[in-house]
């Protein structure tokens, strides 16, 4: 069995699609896939979704800008 590490970049490989993301791609699409409520966020722009199940720094930039206009909402 391979080491965690190791599974978890298979894994990451067998899951990759020809359609996919890059990161800078979703950077660019991050303020406007924020602004989407729950579900449709999914259904509006899955690649998206996809890549940040997919990419722990996209994900993490994507929960610091949700925080940002979530701080600014409630002001």
């Amino acid at each position: 069995m391979p080491p965690r590490g190791l599974k978890a970049v298979i894994e990451m490989i067998d899951k990759t699609r020809e359609d996919e993301l890059t990161c800078e791609q979703v950077h660019a699409l991050l303020g406007a896939y924020v602004e989407l409520k729950g579900r449709e966020r999914a259904v509006e722009m899955p690649l998206v979704a996809e890549h940040l199940c997919l990419c722990r720094e996209c994900l993490e930039e994507y929960q610091a800008l949700a925080r940002i206009l979530e701080g600014k909402q409630q002001n």
